[in-house]
C-alpha cells in the first residue's frame, strides 16, 4: 500500500511536493480506510482524487509516479550511452541542471519502507533505503555523490545481507544499485523491488492504444472468471449490452501492388517473422428491442466510453483482487459521473477490496465532489502559479466543515486549483 510520495523538480513541479494517503482523524466514511496491523494506529485511505485545472499539473504528478517506477524497474537495462529520461522544471535555470528527486513510503509484506534517489540525465545522486520492521528504522543502503567527483559513497546497513561491495562495484552511474541488487539476486531487495514491479499498475484512460483492448480480451481468454466479471459491469452499467465474445481471426496483411519493391520485401520479412497469424478480435452483443435476443455488433462500431469501460475493467478487478495500487490519468474521459462513482464505491466497499487495493486518480468531473463519496483527506488539488509552478495541496488545509457543499466551493474558487478566465468573450468577438 501507498503510505507517500515526494516528488521535486521534475517537470512542471519545481519544490519538492508530498502526497500522501495518511487518513486524518476524521471519524466519517469509515469503510474509505483501511487499518494495516503492521502500521499501528496509522490508517490509510483506500482512495484519492486530484482536482486542477488544465495544464495545472495533474497528468504531470502522475508521470512522476510513473517515470520512478519505470526508472526503478529498468535503469539497469538502459542504454549506457543514452540520457536518463527525466525532465526537470525548465523556467528557471537553476532547476534546469539541478537533480530530480523521487521517494515512496509505503507497505509491503508487513513491512514499511523508505525508498528514494536524485537523479538528472545523466547520473543518479543519491539513492536510499530505509526499512521498518516492528516499527524500527534500519538504514539498509545509502549512495551520496562525492564532493568534485562523479563517484558516490557508500554506506551498507548491518541488517542488509547478501553481496554489497561487488553490486556496487557493478552498479554504473546512471543506473539505481537496487535494480543492480535484484538482477544478481539479492532476496532481501527482491521484495522491495516486486512493489514497483508487481504492486504499482497504471493505466490511461484517454489513450486510444489497440493494445488495451488486445491485452483485457487475451486476460479474459485466460480467465472465465474476468469474463463474467466483466460481462456483469458492461450489464450493470446500462450501455445496453448483454454479452461479448473474444475470437481468434486470421490475420490479414494486404500489402499493397503499388508500394515500393523494396517496401513490399521487408514487409513480407517482417511478417514472416510474427510469432503469431492470428489477431484477438471483440464483439459486444446489443440487446435487441423488444426481444432477449441480441446482436454482435464490431469494436470499431462502440463509443469511446464502451471501449473504456471495457478497458480498465480487467486492471480494476485485477487490482481489487490483488490488492494492488493502481493510478489512472482521467478517469472519467468518456464515462458517465454515475458509473465513475460506482467504480470509485467498489474500492470504498470492504466487501469487495478485501486485499488492501488503492486508487488515484485526477480529474475535472466536479460532481464527484461529493462528501457522500470521499472523506476529506481523500482530496487533492494541483495549481499552477504565475511562474509556471504547479503546488499540490490537499483539501484538508482549507478545513472544510463535513457537511460543506464541495463542488460550490470549489467552482466559486474557495480552494484555488480552477481557470482564471477573463476577457474571453473578447477574444471571440475580435474581429481579425
Amino acid at each position: 500500500m501507498l503510505i507517500e510520495f515526494r516528488v521535486g523538480n521534475f517537470k512542471s513541479f519545481k519544490d519538492e511536493q508530498v502526497f500522501s494517503m495518511v487518513a486524518s482523524s476524521d471519524n466519517s466514511l469509515l469503510e474509505n480506510i483501511q487499518s494495516p496491523p503492521s502500521l499501528g494506529k496509522q490508517k490509510l485511505v483506500s482512495s484519492a482524487v486530484i482536482y486542477g485545472h488544465s495544464a495545472a499539473g495533474k497528468s504531470n504528478f502522475i508521470e512522476a509516479i510513473r517515470f520512478a517506477e519505470d526508472f526503478i524497474t529498468n535503469s539497469i537495462s538502459l542504454d549506457s550511452e543514452s540520457e536518463i529520461n527525466v525532465q526537470p522544471f525548465l523556467l528557471n535555470n537553476d532547476s534546469t541542471i539541478a537533480s530530480s528527486l523521487f521517494e515512496f513510503t509505503f507497505l509491503h509484506q508487513n513491512t514499511r519502507y523508505q525508498y528514494g534517489f536524485t537523479v538528472d540525465r545523466k547520473r543518479v545522486y543519491e539513492e536510499w533505503l530505509i526499512a521498518y520492521p516492528k516499527g524500527l528504522p534500519q538504514s539498509w543502503f545509502e549512495r551520496k555523490p562525492k564532493p568534485d567527483s562523479e563517484d558516490s559513497e557508500w554506506y551498507f546497513g548491518p541488517r542488509l545481507s547478501g553481496e554489497k561491495v561487488k553490486l556496487q562495484e557493478l552498479t554504473r552511474k546512471d543506473a539505481l544499485f537496487l535494480s543492480v541488487a535484484v538482477a544478481f539476486n539479492n532476496k532481501q531487495l527482491l521484495e522491495v523491488y516486486r512493489w514497483f514491479s508487481a504492486q504499482l499498475r497504471f493505466f490511461n484512460a484517454t489513450s486510444r492504444n489497440p493494445f488495451s483492448e488486445m491485452f483485457m480480451a487475451t486476460k479474459i481468454k485466460e480467465d472465465g472468471n474476468y469474463k463474467e466479471k466483466v460481462r456483469t459491469l458492461l450489464q450493470k452499467a446500462d450501455l445496453g449490452i448483454i454479452d461479448f465474445m473474444v475470437e481468434e481471426k486470421q490475420r490479414d496483411n494486404p500489402i499493397p501492388s503499388d508500394m515500393p519493391a523494396e517496401f513490399q520485401r521487408v514487409l513480407k520479412e517482417l511478417n514472416s517473422l510474427s510469432s503469431s497469424q492470428t489477431r484477438t478480435e471483440v464483439q459486444l452483443k446489443h440487446k435487441k428491442e423488444s426481444s432477449n435476443d441480441g446482436v454482435f455488433f464490431p469494436w470499431n462500431y462502440e463509443s469511446l466510453g464502451t471501449r473504456k469501460l471495457f478497458n480498465i475493467a480487467g486492471p480494476l478487478f485485477d487490482t481489487l483482487e490483488k490488492g494492488y495500487i493502481l493510478v489512472v490519468d482521467e478517469l472519467d474521459t468518456s464515462l458517465h459521473p454515475v458509473l465513475v462513482k460506482a467504480l470509485i464505491e467498489m474500492f470504498h466497499n470492504p466487501e469487495i477490496n478485501q486485499k488492501g487495493a488503492q486508487l488515484i486518480f485526477n480529474t475535472h468531473n466536479t460532481i464527484l465532489l461529493d462528501t457522500s463519496l470521499f472523506r476529506r483527506d481523500q482530496i487533492w488539488f494541483v495549481e499552477k502559479d504565475n511562474s509556471g509552478v504547479s503546488h499540490l495541496y490537499p483539501l484538508l488545509d482549507f478545513r472544510p466543515r463535513k457537511d460543506e457543499a464541495l463542488q460550490k466551493g470549489y467552482l466559486q474558487g474557495r480552494y484555488g486549483a480552477i481557470p482564471i478566465i477573463d476577457g474571453l468573450a473578447e477574444v471571440a468577438t475580435t474581429s481579425g
